[in-house]
């Protein structure tokens, strides 16, 4: 081998361990970069997943506060809307006061005339109860002779008005006669139409009627029972003894201005009379009015 050829051998050969030494240092490195690179992608990945939540959560939390922030929002409109009522109110009940006072000042005012008034009322009444002391005697003579006239007022009031529901009976009394007294005559003006021959067998040979009971004054009533036996009908009326009726009284029996028959009276009690219809236009029937007195 030649001295070249060695040199070239040991300066490979050095080259070689220097080489190596590069290397062993280089790959050593290289291996402790990768591991470090590998924790930064695994912290990098643990970061981005934590990152990941925490944007989730402050995602959630905007929106939380998005929503209370919507709800904060109407609070202070509905709190607005409330704030400007109460504003108008108070406004209201400012005005209020302002009217109350200036009516308190009126209140005042007049309360300051009316003040006035009952001071000069009362200096009047005082003067005037001097005056009143002083003409007491002479009002208590007069109330005197005045209660004395009333007294003899009321007597004669009384009296008079005694005398005034007197004409007034006599009047109603008139009243009800003359009216009476024209049915009555329409009564028996109907009778001698529809019956001149039982009339006629009524009176006497004179032409009058035949002499029977006249009562005092006149008197009315109905009929409160009827009872026919064949062709003759028997009744009773609400009339009596003490209204003046006696036995034999005739009684014309009258339905309004239509006659309808002749009642004589055959007995008598004190509030009830019977007998028989001596004339019958028609057939009797309950309350059917009966009628005996002068026209």
């Amino acid at each position: 081998m030649s001295p070249l050829t060695k040199a070239f051998v040991v300066v490979v050969t050095i080259l070689s361990v220097l080489l190596v030494a590069l290397v062993v240092p280089f790959v050593a490195k290289t291996q402790d970069f990768q591991s470090q690179l590998n924790d930064a992608n695994a912290g990098r990945i643990t970061a981005e997943r934590a990152a990941s939540s925490l944007q989730n959560e402050i995602a959630a939390i905007q929106d939380k506060d998005s929503q209370r922030v919507i709800g904060l929002n109407a609070q202070v409109a509905s709190l607005t809307a409330d704030n400007t009522t109460l504003q108008n109110e108070l406004a209201r009940a400012n005005r209020d006061v302002s009217a109350a006072r200036a009516e308190l000042q009126q209140l005042k005012a007049d309360l300051a005339r009316l003040t006035a008034a009952a001071d000069l009322s009362a200096a009047l009444l005082d003067a005037n109860t001097k005056e009143l002391n002083t003409s007491r005697d002479d009002l208590v003579s007069t109330q005197t002779k005045l209660i004395e006239s009333v007294d003899k007022i009321n007597e004669l009031e009384a009296t008079v008005q005694g005398y005034t529901r007197q004409v007034n009976r006599l009047k109603e009394n008139a009243q009800a006669m003359a009216e009476r007294t024209a049915e009555l005559e329409g009564v028996i003006a109907n009778v001698r139409q529809i019956a001149p021959d039982a009339v006629q067998n009524a009176m006497g040979a004179s032409g009058t009627l035949a002499v029977r009971p006249i009562p005092t004054k006149p008197i009315s009533g109905k009929i409160d029972l009827v009872d026919t036996v064949g062709d003759q009908s028997f009744v009773q009326i609400d009339v009596g003894q003490s209204d003046g009726v006696e036995e034999n009284m005739e009684f014309l029996v009258h339905r309004g201005n239509e006659y309808i028959g002749t009642l004589v009276v055959q007995t008598v009690d004190a509030s009830k009379s019977a007998g028989v219809m001596e004339i019958e236009i028609q057939d009797v029937e309950k309350n059917d009015n009966v009628y005996a007195g002068g026209l």
